[in-house]
């Protein structure tokens, strides 16, 4: 098939139609929306860009997506990823500041590492948070055993637990 044929009737040429303009316009929502992540392995990997290039003109020349939002996605995805040459004026609409501080390996492993700390910080003042709010501690219960009656003390256990809800 090519792109400027009449649409096709056979169900298995509609179908790898259809795969070639959908995951184009997939990869390129996906490639905007994390362009660091898909910089990684599209950069490395030089069969995509062939690929993409492929599928860009592909959908082009159909005119599938002429005139509608995903015709600014994958002309944005193009400059994204190098494969036409960046307008003066584009920007990634998803890209954020945090994105540039992110752009090395070893600023995101550092980050990384500050977060688990904080995280670890956060869970031990959890964790002694909770021994001075438990029931028994609030309500000044002692250990001692009672000499109250079993269903009193099943009484209590309940007023207590409804108190903490």
């Amino acid at each position: 098939m090519q792109p400027d044929d009449l649409f096709p009737m056979d169900d298995k040429i509609k179908e790898a139609y259809s795969h070639v303009v959908e995951n184009t316009a997939f990869f390129g929502d996906v490639a905007l929306r994390f362009p660091r992540i898909v910089h990684h392995y599209f950069d490395r990997n030089s069969e995509w860009g062939g690929l993409l290039r492929w599928g860009l003109h592909f959908c082009n020349q159909t005119g599938v997506f002429t005139g509608g939002a995903h015709q600014h996605v994958l002309t944005l995805m193009s400059q994204e990823l190098g494969i036409t040459e960046k307008t003066p004026d584009f920007m990634n609409p998803y890209r954020t500041e945090r994105d540039d501080v992110l752009h090395t390996a070893e600023a995101f492993k550092k980050i990384l590492r500050e977060e688990e700390k904080r995280r670890r910080k956060e869970e031990r003042g959890k964790k002694s948070g909770k021994a001075l709010a438990s029931p028994a501690h609030a309500l000044n219960y002692s250990a001692a055993p009672s000499a109250r009656s079993e269903s009193r003390g099943q009484e209590d256990r309940r007023s207590c637990t409804a108190v903490h809800r």
